[in-house]
């Protein structure tokens, strides 16, 4: 293979390397874009984090889901009280 992989490209990597993969995008708000079929339950269960970078997508490993998923709540929930705050300072300055 002579060029990045895809979404695409998923499901064989999981038939060759007998694994499950999901896939969460960062463009999307952290949302999964990637949930694997039911069937191989017995296999593993890898998460990928899909970012665009200039136009080029690539994936980056999940290593700690449940470290992951609560640092986007977390993050989200403190970014959007910084906006509220930014925007409750810039009324009172107008």
């Amino acid at each position: 293979m002579n060029r990045p992989g895809s979404l695409n490209d998923l499901p064989a990597f999981e038939k060759t390397l007998r694994v499950r993969i999901a896939v969460i995008a960062a463009s999307l708000d952290n949302t999964f874009i990637r949930v694997p079929a039911n069937n191989h339950e017995d296999w593993p269960l890898f998460y990928l984090y899909l970012m665009d970078h200039e136009g080029v997508s690539h994936f980056h490993a999940i290593v700690n889901i449940t470290g992951f998923l609560p640092l986007v709540t977390f993050v989200s929930v403190v970014l959007s009280s910084l906006t509220t705050r930014r925007n409750t300072a810039a009324r009172r300055l107008a």
